[in-house]
């Protein structure tokens, strides 16, 4: 039966996986007067800074999302304990874990920068490449 499931979830991750890289072959423009094919880009992201700036952004409405089930899932958790210390103590721990999971999701802008600031004080990234970086985290 386990076999089963993973055989299914490879599945669909396999299809998404090819799915996604399609889109990318297929995502192009033809001039009318030529024949060449043009990409554009579909990000619309010009720096490194505005690329990571997307993705926090995408990932944290996402992590919103998965946070707000996860707080009805452990609401639904304690009401199905019934008085069971062991269920109720079980509640707590997956409802702590939740709130440091977003805690820390809600501070991934705060922990980019100071990982930012960190490697351009220790000169293992460039200035110009920390101030391109800071630039699309700020919106510019």
């Amino acid at each position: 039966m386990k076999s089963f499931y993973r055989e299914i979830s490879w599945s669909r991750i396999t299809a998404l996986l090819c799915l996604f890289s399609l889109t990318f072959v297929f995502f192009g423009s033809v001039d009318a007067q030529t024949t060449a094919t043009t990409l554009t880009n579909p990000i619309k992201a010009n720096s490194l800074g505005a690329l990571i700036n997307t993705a926090v952004e995408v990932f944290t409405y996402v992590a919103i999302v998965v946070a707000v089930l996860a707080f009805i899932w452990v609401g639904l958790k304690f009401i199905m304990a019934r008085g069971n210390p062991g269920k109720i103590s079980e509640a707590t721990t997956w409802l702590w874990y939740i709130i440091i999971g977003t805690a820390i999701v809600l501070g991934a802008r705060i922990i980019i920068q100071v990982i930012l600031s960190t490697l351009v004080g220790s000169g293992m990234i460039s200035q110009e490449v920390g101030n391109s970086a800071q630039n699309g985290l700020t919106g510019k």
